[in-house]
């Protein structure tokens, strides 16, 4: 995992997809986003051969979404760091994930909260659907993933009325 991407603000957004998309598999998040994190080329390779994300099922084959969800959210997060916060604020991370929390716990110092245009949030979109896509995930459900992701960020107030 890339040492300059914070494993929490990562796991807050792909629980985002997760719970909208396949809630099922929150019971088993924390225990995936483990094994993601120590080897992400992994957890995305599966048990089913390297051909892809495990996939599981006894009636048909499904797609385990978590790793799926933690790798696009990892490329979110490395894009919303490098666009907002690197410039700006050292501790990045902590100001990203209010997009997903909202206003914070009390441990964490009251910052500006992280303002994206609508441009931005098209470009998280698209970062969503493309790695939803080159891990196998189907249009629609990528879609779904994308637009739970934008869609929680917006709710908390994040949005630039640009």
């Amino acid at each position: 995992m890339d040492s300059d991407v914070d494993e929490v603000l990562v796991a807050d957004i792909a629980r985002t997809m997760v719970a909208e998309v396949r809630p099922a598999e929150l019971p088993t998040f924390r225990a995936v986003s483990k094994a993601y994190f120590a080897d992400p080329a992994r957890s995305l390779a599966g048990g089913n051969g390297g051909g892809g994300p495990l996939r599981i099922g006894d009636t048909g084959i499904v797609l385990l979404l978590t790793p799926v969800a933690l790798a696009a959210a990892t490329e979110v997060a490395q894009y919303l760091f490098s666009e907002t916060i690197r410039p700006s604020v050292r501790r990045g991370g902590a100001a990203i994930r209010r997009l997903f929390r909202g206003a914070g716990t009390a441990a964490e110092p009251a910052e500006v909260p992280v303002e994206l245009t609508g441009e931005q949030w098209a470009q998280v979109h698209r970062i969503v659907v493309d790695v939803a896509h080159r891990c196998g995930v189907e249009h629609d459900m990528a879609q779904v993933m994308a637009d739970a992701v934008v869609g929680a960020g917006r709710r908390a107030g994040s949005i630039d009325p640009r």
